[in-house]
């Protein structure tokens, strides 16, 4: 598989980098994609609705309360991510990522067979990765201050946005599809697969430094060391302009976007991974009509998200003021 990358690209050497963007944001596409596989592989046979009818044809017998762990398993691990984060800074970003992806492929492989031995063997493999994702998150943004050239970085952290809400979508309608067709395991097993390509492409094609990509145009790298000698003159005035813990806290809009991300994180988290069991249970909805509405719920997000950050980009020029 690596030769075979390392042969496709050998011709896109002076537009290298959006070929390394396209990489990292189908990475984070793919972990996207993961975390809403459960609820409709649930609905679609995995769990018996009833434990009692013998014509039930799902696959495990779990209380309420064993589902909403094993559904609510990533996001306690998730809360944790930041710890994993530190771990990255001195590790590094770049290996600790794609152990990152290589261990998500393992454990998406693998979901069935920890289901199958244990409900709380599964759970415990969610928390994990969960917790790892922090890898994920943290890279995205070290990504952006390392690979992007100029004001391409505002694009690159716009496209995470659309990602994260097409791969939110994405999960279900996966779930509910290939369930639907072949059987829940095979939706796990899909998303490993994506997980496994993720983790090939990166480990041939996606550098620590930009400057060492050997399919990289010399005047591509230019841009690049004309940038880096631009940044360490900003990082020593940075190092000058020394910030306590007051001031960064002080700061009015450093609170009002850690409100906003909790909320987000409350509502939509929750949306996405109950809403499922509402349609199906109240209005009778099938794993496949689910995730079709799931793909369209996280179309008009991804949309709006478009939208909004062209409108705040025009209300930045106009007022002169960075929202």
């Amino acid at each position: 598989i690596m030769k075979f990358l390392e042969s496709a690209v050998e011709g896109c050497s002076t537009r290298y980098r959006f070929i390394v963007y396209s990489i990292v944001l189908f990475s984070l596409f793919t972990e996207q994609t993961a975390r809403f596989i459960s609820p409709l592989a649930m609905i679609g046979g995995m769990v018996k609705e009833d434990c009692n009818d013998p014509t039930d044809n799902g696959t495990f017998c779990w209380s309420e309360s064993t589902k909403a762990l094993v559904l609510g398993a990533y996001f306690y691990g998730y809360t944790a991510q930041f710890l994993i984060t530190f771990v990255a800074k001195r590790l590094g970003f770049v290996p600790l990522y794609r152990f990152w992806l290589l261990m998500s492929a393992v454990l998406q492989f693998c979901y069935p067979l920890l289901a199958g031995i244990s409900p709380f063997a599964l759970i415990a493999s969610q928390v994990i990765r969960g917790m790892m994702t922090g890898v994920c998150i943290s890279h995205n943004f070290y990504f952006a201050r390392t690979w992007t050239i100029e004001n391409e970085s505002k694009g690159f952290i716009s496209s995470i946005g659309v990602t994260c809400y097409l791969g939110n979508g994405v999960g279900p309608l996966l779930a509910g599809l290939v369930g639907t067709k072949l059987g829940w395991h095979y939706s796990f097993y899909l998303n490993g697969g994506f997980f496994l390509l993720a983790f090939c492409l990166h480990c041939t094609l996606v550098k620590v430094s930009p400057q060492d990509s050997r399919f990289m145009g010399e005047e591509e790298k230019k841009m690049y060391a004309i940038q880096l000698e631009s940044r360490k003159y900003h990082e020593e005035v940075a190092r000058e302009s020394k910030l306590d813990l007051k001031n960064i806290l002080g700061r009015v809009y450093l609170w009002a976007f850690s409100i906003y991300i909790a909320m987000y994180n409350f509502i939509y988290y929750n949306l996405y991974n109950t809403a499922p069991f509402y349609l199906n249970k109240v209005l009778k909805a099938d794993a496949e009509l689910i995730s079709y509405l799931s793909i369209s719920l996280a179309f008009l997000a991804a949309v709006c998200t478009i939208i909004a950050s062209k409108l705040f980009q025009t209300v930045d020029k106009v007022s002169y003021r960075s929202w």
